[in-house]
């Protein structure tokens, strides 16, 4: 009887001890490197200019209305901590200077060229935007033939506008690869919705 009262007090004991452990969360590494990096405040701006979380917030709204109209959708695009959510932005002028949820803060800066476009592939309708003394040029939706603009009449814009610009031959030629700068992820489904 001895034997079987201490066989059930250590089953007892292995299992309050198991579910303890299971009530903790798992932490892998990096994870405490990605929580601190979006918590993280932004420098400020370094163009005057620009104030980064209104340019930001007008990216996502564009977002917003390029993909999903007037229809609502959970998946929303938005600005937090100063940083893109459910998107990027690569600065096609200066490709060391990106903006998305994990990475440093964009920097927006007079006269350069951006290309921002969704995460997820299905809703990556890509844009290029050109920052112009405080006001911006955006190009919508290039990547979706006959929804918004296409790419030869940013080309057509910007040829004019770098024709001085020492560096005009090479952010030409990443305009035209605009889709390399970019990070995106299939979810659903591969196909983009201005396809359907």
């Amino acid at each position: 009887m001895k034997c079987i009262f201490w066989v059930i007090v250590a089953i007892i004991s292995l299992s309050i001890s198991g579910v303890s452990q299971k009530g903790k969360p798992e932490t892998r590494k990096g994870e405490s490197a990605v929580a601190g990096r979006e918590n993280q405040r932004c420098t400020k701006n370094p163009d005057p200019l620009y104030k980064r979380p209104t340019i930001l917030a007008q990216f996502a709204e564009i977002l917003n209305i390029s993909v999903f109209g007037t229809r609502k959708d959970d998946y929303v695009f938005k600005v937090e901590n100063e940083r893109p959510l459910k998107f990027t932005i690569y600065d096609l002028t200066d490709t060391s200077n990106i903006g998305s949820s994990l990475d440093d803060c964009i920097k927006l800066i007079n006269n350069h060229v951006y290309h921002f476009a969704p995460i997820q592939k299905r809703y990556s309708f890509s844009h290029i935007v050109i920052l112009e003394d405080g006001a911006i040029k955006v190009f919508r939706s290039i990547n979706c033939p006959g929804k918004g603009d296409n790419l030869e009449d940013v080309l057509s814009y910007l040829s004019q506008k770098l024709k001085d610009n020492k560096d005009k031959g090479k952010i030409l030629s990443r305009v035209k690869n605009y889709r390399k700068y970019g990070i995106y992820t299939i979810v659903d489904t591969p196909d983009l919705q201005c396809k359907g």
